[in-house]
């Protein structure tokens, strides 16, 4: 898939599925545990719960990211706990701080009667957290867990670096790497930056 040309191929996206969502018609207060990516499920929980017009609902996330400006969701994240009461968001940057540990978890539990626990994230980090719970006292039918995997298998790896600037209307022109030209690589990167903060 992704070493392919995408104009041969139709994709199909399909609508949510499973048991993975909030049921706030049984659990008014719940506390999503996240790392990286698995940030999203969390990230439509306070969205949902921003516009929520029952005030009895409750939303705790906190996640863990190896470094902060690699998750362009933060500044939305802390944004909606600013302007809601009932959404408290907190990060815990893993290269600096560790790796979310059972005091931290204790901490967490300790601040709210959590009718659930979403868990969402690298494989070891779901199981350590889920240890870290079970180990607390809380009981598994109050654990979801939703596990990312990866579909058809690992990109091919790209052999050479490809041109990614060249003018071809010059008979001159010269294609630029990354290896060949840096500034370019941190162009391109503060560029995507910049589209992920949008």
């Amino acid at each position: 898939f992704f070493s392919s040309n995408l104009d041969e191929f139709v994709i199909r996206v399909s609508g949510p599925s499973g048991n993975y969502f909030w049921d706030k018609s049984t659990q008014q207060s719940v506390l999503s545990l996240v790392a990286g990516i698995g940030v999203t499920p969390a990230l439509s929980m306070a969205r949902s719960c921003a516009v929520d017009t029952d005030d009895y609902h409750k939303l705790g996330i906190h996640l863990s990211i190896n470094l902060e400006d690699q998750q362009p969701f933060i500044p939305l994240l802390k944004d909606l706990s600013a302007e809601h009461e009932r959404i408290s968001f907190q990060t815990r940057t893993t290269s600096s701080e560790g790796r979310l540990s059972k005091e931290v978890i204790s901490d967490l539990l300790a601040e709210g009667a959590w009718d659930a626990i979403f868990l969402c994230g690298p494989e070891a980090y779901l199981r350590e957290t889920q240890n870290h719970l079970l180990a607390l006292g809380v009981t598994a039918d109050k654990i979801n867990i939703e596990i990312f995997h990866q579909a058809g298998g690992k990109p091919d790896a790209i052999a050479e670096p490809v041109a990614v600037c060249q003018k071809p209307s010059k008979p001159s022109f010269r294609a630029l790497t990354a290896d060949q030209d840096h500034s370019l690589l941190e162009s391109a990167e503060a560029f995507l930056h910049q589209v992920y903060s949008e």
